[in-house]
C-alpha cells in the first residue's frame, strides 16, 4: 500500500500438515484468518476433525485522499459518543407502518439498518442514484430499514417522497416492503445534549449524538486564482484518509492558522523522487503539486519537504481510484514528516496544473475544515449501535451502494449464529491473551506478545475431542475507523510445550488490519493434536516488524466434546510438511518444497492432507501472482519403502490438486454466502471486496483437506511432493514497472 514501484514479493502463506505419524510436531498451525482491511475480529478457531461447519462512512468517490484519518470522530478524548457497541434505549418512531421500536434487545431478533438523508453533493446520491434491486436479494429475513431525512435538508418530504417511489419501483420490493419503514417527521440532529451542553434530551437523543459525535471533520481544500483582473473562487474538491500517522494531518496545519492556511501553489514538474531534481519553481512556504508514480508517496512528500514546501499535492494517476496515502517499508514511516499531503484526482491535478500554467497571478490553496455527520448506522438484535463502515467499497461504483450497506446487517447474523453455535457451558476455557494480564498491551509489530498457558494434564484432556480458538482484535480505540486501511498480518503461533527444544514457528495468520467491532470467525485445525499432553505451553502473538497497526488482543482456547453426530476417528498425530516462500520461477526448487519421506504405522486406518494456501502480495508482476491469480497447489502422494539407505518408490502416485479459484473477481470477496457462511467482513476500508487467491479480508481460511488413504500403505513409507503451478506449469513471472504495476501493464 505504499505505492512503490517495486511492491512487496509476492508470497503465498503457506502450511501444510500429514495427519499420520507418532511423533507430535512440536509447532503446529494455529490460526488462519485473511487479511482484513481496518477492522477487528472475534475469531473462533475449530478442529479439523470436528463435523464440517460453515463458516467501512466514506464514498469512494470523493476527490482526494489526505493525512486525516477517514474519521476523526467529534468526542471527548478518544471515545466517540456514543461509543460504537453501546446499548441504546428503546425509542418510538412514527412511521409509515405505525409506531416503530428501535433500540434495545430485540426478542424477535429484529436489527435495523438507519439511513437519513440530507444535502450533501455526494452522499445525497445514495438516494438517487443507488441501485435498489440489490435489497431484496441481501437484506436479511429478521432486518428492517429505517429511512429517515434530516431537518436540516432542504426538502425533506421531497427526498421521502422520491426514495419511495424509487423503493416501489425496484425489483423485489414487494418482498421487503413490510420491512421498510419511513419515519413521517424529519430527524432533528442539530441539537445533542452531549456536544450542546444547553441542548435538551429528545426522544432521538441517542441518534442525533452518533450522527454528531461519530461525524467526521474533513479539510476542504479551495483554489483561488486571478483572471480578467478579478478574483475567482471555486471549491475544487474536499480531502479525506489517512497517512498512517506518518505524516502532519492537514487539519492540524489549518487549526494552526485559526482554522484556515492560504499558500500559493506551485508546480514540480515531474513526480519528486529524487531529491537531487530541481524543481521550477521556489517551493519555500508554499503546497507544491506532484505527480503519482515510480516512487513512494513518502518519498514525494520528504523530498518536498527538504525543498521547503508548506504542504504536497499529490496528482493521481489517470483512471485510478483514490485512497488513502499510506506507508510502509523500506520507508522510515516512524520519522514523522513535518508537511502534509493530499491525493488528489487525475482531473483535478490537472485543471490546477492548467491555472498555474495561464500566469497572470498566484493561485492560492486555502486548507480548512468542515463537519460531516454520519447518516448510516444500524441497531443489532442485541440493541447496540453499530458501525456500518466504508460504503460503497474503494473502487466500487456507488451504483452498488445498497448491497453493502445490507452485507453489513448479514455479518450481524452471521455473529449470531456463531455466538449461539459456541455458548457451551460444559466447555473448559483457557485464556491466552487478555484480562489474565495481556489485555492492558497493545500489539505492534515486532517480536510481538508471549504467553505461558498451563493446560491440564492429558488425563482430562483425554476427555476433550474439539478445540476453538476465540480471537478478539480490537483496534486502538472503540471506533472502527481506528484501524489500519490496509492489510496487516497478524500470526499466532504454537511453540510447543515450555521447557522443550521448540520446534519451527510455524503459526496462522490469524487477522489483518480489520475493521473494529467484535467479530466472530469459525475455522477447523489439528492443534489439538499437539496439546494434548497439557503442561505449559507457549504461544507468540505477532506481527511484521514493519507493521504500524496496533490491536488490543484477547485470545481463548475453548475444548469441548462433540455431539454424537459428529464423531469420527480422532487422529494420533500430524507432521508438518511444506511452507511457503517467493511464488516465482524458482518457488518449486525451495528446500522447503523438496520431497518427504514418512513412516506410517501399521495400525493407520486413515491418512488424511490438511493444507491452506493463502497468496499475498501483488502488483510486481504482469499476471498479479500470487495473490490475484489462479494459482494450482499439487500433492503427490506414493508408497515407499527403505532399503540400506535406500528409498524405492511405488509405480503409482496419487495426485491431489488444489486450486484458488477465486483470485481474480472484482467482486470475489463480496458475496451475501461469503458474509454469512465464512464470516467475511464487510465494509471495510480498503479494497476488500476482490477475491483473492485463497482468502478474503477479515474471513475464515479454511483448511484444504484430502483423504489421501488410497494411496497409501499401512506400515510402509510414504513419499509426498508438493508444487506450486500457474496454468498448469511452474510460474515464470513478467515483470512490469511503474504505474503499469497491478494493472496488466507491458514486461520489457
Amino acid at each position: 500500500g505504499s505505492d512503490a514501484s517495486s511492491k512487496a514479493k509476492e508470497r503465498p502463506y503457506f502450511t501444510s500438515m500429514f495427519l499420520l505419524d507418532r511423533s507430535l510436531a512440536q509447532t503446529s498451525p494455529v490460526g488462519t484468518v485473511a487479511p482484513g482491511q481496518s477492522k477487528s475480529m472475534l475469531a473462533s478457531l475449530v478442529d479439523p476433525f470436528s463435523s464440517p461447519s460453515h463458516r467501512r462512512g466514506s464514498f469512494s468517490d470523493m476527490l482526494v485522499s489526505s493525512s486525516l484519518p477517514v474519521h476523526q470522530l467529534r468526542a471527548f478524548g478518544n471515545t466517540p459518543q456514543p461509543p460504537p457497541l453501546s446499548v441504546v434505549s428503546p425509542v418510538d418512531l412514527e412511521t409509515d407502518h405505525g409506531s416503530l421500536t428501535v433500540g434495545g434487545e430485540q426478542s424477535d431478533g429484529k436489527s435495523f439498518l438507519i439511513s437519513i438523508y440530507y444535502d450533501d453533493p455526494q452522499r445525497s446520491k445514495l438516494w438517487t442514484e443507488g441501485w435498489l434491486d440489490h435489497l431484496p436479494k441481501t437484506l436479511p429475513e429478521s432486518t428492517h430499514l429505517v429511512l429517515a431525512a434530516a431537518d436540516s435538508a432542504k426538502d425533506p418530504e421531497g427526498a421521502m417522497l422520491a426514495m419511495r417511489h424509487r423503493l416501489e419501483g425496484s425489483e423485489g420490493y414487494e418482498q421487503i416492503k413490510e420491512r421498510v419503514h419511513f419515519v413521517k417527521e424529519p430527524i432533528k440532529l442539530a441539537c445533542s445534549a452531549d456536544i450542546f451542553p444547553n441542548c435538551p434530551e429528545g426522544k432521538q437523543g441517542w441518534l442525533s449524538q452518533a450522527v454528531n459525535g461519530w461525524g467526521t471533520i474533513n479539510p476542504m481544500l479551495t483554489a483561488s486564482w486571478g483572471q480578467g483582473g478579478e478574483a475567482e473562487t471555486k471549491v475544487m474538491h474536499e480531502a479525506v484518509g489517512d497517512s498512517g500517522g506518518w505524516m502532519k494531518p492537514m487539519t492540524q496545519e489549518a487549526k494552526e492558522n485559526k482554522g484556515k492556511l492560504d499558500l500559493e501553489l506551485v508546480l514540480w514538474g515531474g513526480k519528486a523522487c529524487d531529491i537531487s531534481e530541481h524543481p521550477g519553481n521556489d517551493l519555500k512556504g508554499k503546497v507544491v503539486l506532484v505527480e503519482r508514480g515510480t516512487c513512494t508517496f513518502y518519498t514525494k512528500i520528504k523530498n518536498a519537504a527538504a525543498k521547503g514546501a508548506k504542504a504536497v499535492l499529490v496528482q493521481n494517476s489517470k483512471d485510478r481510484a483514490l485512497h488513502r496515502m499510506s506507508c510502509g517499508a523500506p520507508d522510515d514511516c516512524s520519522a514523522r514528516l513535518g508537511i502534509s499531503g493530499a491525493l488528489v484526482s487525475y482531473k483535478t491535478g490537472t485543471k490546477l496544473a492548467e491555472l498555474v500554467g495561464k500566469g497572470g497571478g498566484k493561485v492560492v490553496v486555502s486548507l480548512s475544515t468542515a463537519l460531516q455527520g454520519e447518516y448510516l448506522m444500524g441497531i443489532d438484535s442485541k440493541g447496540r449501535l453499530r458501525e456500518i463502515g466504508r460504503i460503497p467499497p474503494v473502487g466500487v461504483s456507488r451504483l452498488h451502494a445498497w448491497h453493502f450497506i445490507a452485507l453489513e446487517a448479514v455479518y450481524w447474523e452471521y455473529q449470531r449464529r456463531r455466538q449461539e453455535a459456541h455458548d457451551d457451558p460444559e466447555a473448559l476455557r483457557v485464556s491466552l491473551y487478555g484480562s489474565s494480564g495481556s489485555e492492558a498491551k497493545q500489539l505492534g509489530g515486532g517480536a510481538g506478545l508471549t504467553s505461558l498457558v498451563v493446560l491440564p494434564p492429558a488425563s482430562e484432556l483425554a476427555g476433550y475431542d474439539k478445540m476453538t480458538l476465540h480471537a478478539k482484535l480490537d483496534c486502538p480505540s472503540t471506533a472502527e475507523k481506528s484501524c489500519g486501511a490496509w492489510d496487516y498480518e497478524v500470526r499466532l503461533m504454537h511453540c510447543g510445550r515450555h521447557g522443550q527444544a521448540e520446534g519451527r514457528k510455524d503459526g496462522g495468520a490469524m487477522g489483518d488490519g480489520l475493521r473494529a467491532a467484535r467479530r466472530v470467525v469459525e475455522r477447523r485445525n489439528g492443534t489439538v493434536a499437539a496439546i494434548r499432553k497439557g503442561g505449559v505451553h507457549k504461544f507468540v502473538l505477532s506481527q511484521p516488524e514493519w507493521s504500524q497497526q496496533r490491536y488490543r488482543p484477547t485470545v481463548t482456547l475453548v475444548l469441548s466434546r462433540r455431539a454424537k453426530d459428529e464423531k469420527e476417528a480422532v487422529p494420533a498425530t500430524s507432521t508438518f510438511l511444506f511452507d511457503g516462500g517467493a511464488f516465482d520461477a524458482g518457488y518449486n526448487k525451495l528446500p522447503s518444497h523438496a520431497p518427504l519421506r514418512i513412516s506410517l504405522p501399521h495400525d493407520t486406518v486413515k491418512v488424511e492432507i490438511h493444507s491452506m494456501v493463502s497468496g499475498h502480495g501483488w502488483g510486481s508482476t504482469e499476471e498479479n501472482c500470487a495473490e490475484f491469480c489462479v494459482s494450482q497447489h499439487r500433492f503427490g502422494v506414493r508408497p515407499a519403502l527403505q532399503v540400506d539407505d535406500q528409498t524405492y518408490v511405488g509405480p503409482h502416485e496419487g495426485f491431489y490438486t488444489q486450486t484458488l479459484s477465486g483470485a481474480g473477481d472484482d467482486m470475489g470477496c463480496s458475496s451475501k454466502d461469503g458474509v454469512l457462511l465464512k464470516g467475511v467482513t464487510p465494509n471495510q476500508y480498503g479494497t476488500w471486496q476482490y477475491g483473492r487467491a485463497g482468502w478474503c479480508p477479515g474471513g475464515d481460511v479454511r483448511p484444504w483437506v484430502v483423504d489421501v488413504t488410497d494411496s497409501v500403505r499401512p506400515g510402509m513409507d510414504v513419499v509426498v511432493s508438493y508444487e506450486g503451478m500457474f496454468n498448469g506449469s511452474d510460474y515464470k513471472p513478467s515483470k512490469c514497472h511503474g504505474d503499469a504495476c497491478g494493472k496488466g501493464g507491458t514486461s520489457p
